[in-house]
């Protein structure tokens, strides 16, 4: 076993234990373990499948889930927020940041997607029971439930530039600092295109 097989492996027990990914406890002892290298891990997550979990969890929890995928917020990023964050005039919230996922800055909000944002902020319930009704849901909705609550991040992103929206414009509204991590979203959209065109060509020649 690797020292990145331990390192899950204690980071589980811990989850598990405490009960939340973010306790600071599992947070410090984690620190000592290498990082496992980034991987581009995509969410097979439509905005059709989203209100469908959506329907299927309790009423107080479904705004969680729309605010998280709608800002691409982080689960932690977002258990950090409370109604000081937001920005009502100028439908926008104030992003703190965690230890872990260092985003700050102002995130803007559509007027048809704020009044989601003000039911979900601050969170009614903790990371336990965030993760539980979004494993319920998705049961619920017959999806496939290996889904993480973390996938929802990337929502943001990869549906933005695939409605057409520019790399720069997708960066510059996650706030990341490299454009490489905006440019996992345009590979996937790169690739659809690429096998839509190789649908074409070989069904042209049938």
């Amino acid at each position: 076993m690797t020292d990145e097989d331990h390192g899950a492996a204690v980071s589980k027990f811990l989850s598990d234990t405490m009960g939340d990914i973010h306790h600071p406890v599992r947070r410090r002892v984690m620190e000592v373990f290498p990082k496992r290298p980034d991987v581009e891990r995509i969410p097979d997550i439509t905005p059709q499948l989203l209100w469908k979990i959506v329907e299927k969890v309790p009423e107080h929890v479904k705004a969680c889930y729309v605010t998280i995928a709608a800002l691409g917020l982080d689960t932690g990023e977002y258990l950090e927020l409370t109604k000081e964050h937001l920005r009502p005039n100028i439908r926008a919230i104030e992003a703190p940041g965690t230890k872990t996922y260092v985003r700050h800055g102002t995130l803007h909000v559509d007027e048809r997607l704020w009044p989601w944002v003000e039911r979900a902020i601050p969170s009614p319930v903790r990371y336990g029971w965030l993760r539980k009704y979004w494993k319920r849901g998705l049961a619920a909705a017959e999806a496939d439930t290996s889904l993480r609550l973390k996938d929802l991040r990337h929502c943001m992103g990869q549906w933005a530039t695939d409605a057409g929206v520019s790399e720069a414009r997708v960066q510059s509204a996650m706030q990341h600092a490299n454009p490489s991590m905006t440019r996992r979203y345009a590979k996937q959209r790169d690739r659809g295109e690429v096998a839509r065109v190789m649908a074409d060509v070989m069904i042209r020649s049938a």
